[in-house]
């Protein structure tokens, strides 16, 4: 099975990725999904696709394997192999880790994810992304921010 993400924004493409993928693993676990983003040549790579993928897919181990494209005898970058196991859960998470990329203060994660939810609602997600590691408490001058960890920095090139 092939999911192209190629003319999406990456929060269009992370939207459809996971709408697939919780579909397979609902229906065809230990499928296969052949996801299509692009070589990310941009010159942001930290903005891409396959670089929020490829995040998305780390935070996620524990409920599925993939393998990107260069590890292929192809070499071929602008894809990912990914074996379909559990589905993934609450877009909400995924949500704020991407926002924090950049580091922002509790504050402003709170207001912008605020609509619909509670205070301490987000305040306990935020907290759970802490104890996983997914988050990091830093100092940016007199500023605490929270920053998403990214744990890929070592295991592969995304």
């Amino acid at each position: 099975m092939e999911l192209d993400l190629h003319g999406m924004t990456v929060k269009e493409a992370l939207a459809a990725f996971r709408e697939e993928y919780n579909r397979l693993a609902r229906h065809h676990r230990g499928a296969e999904l052949t996801v299509v983003h692009g070589y990310s040549t941009t010159g942001l790579a930290d903005r891409s696709i396959k670089s929020a993928l490829h995040a998305l897919l780390r935070r996620h181990a524990a409920k599925l394997a993939f393998t990107p494209g260069e590890q292929f005898p192809s070499g071929n970058p602008g894809f990912t192999r990914v074996t379909v196991n559990e589905p993934l859960g609450d877009e909400l998470e995924d949500a704020i880790l991407v926002f924090c990329a950049t580091g922002q203060t509790r504050a402003k994660i709170i207001r912008k994810f605020l609509r619909g939810r509670t205070e301490a609602e987000l305040t306990a997600v935020i907290k759970t992304l802490q104890t996983n590691g997914h988050l990091r408490q830093t100092r940016k001058g007199k500023v605490t921010i929270l920053q998403t960890v990214d744990k890929s920095a070592t295991k592969d090139n995304a």
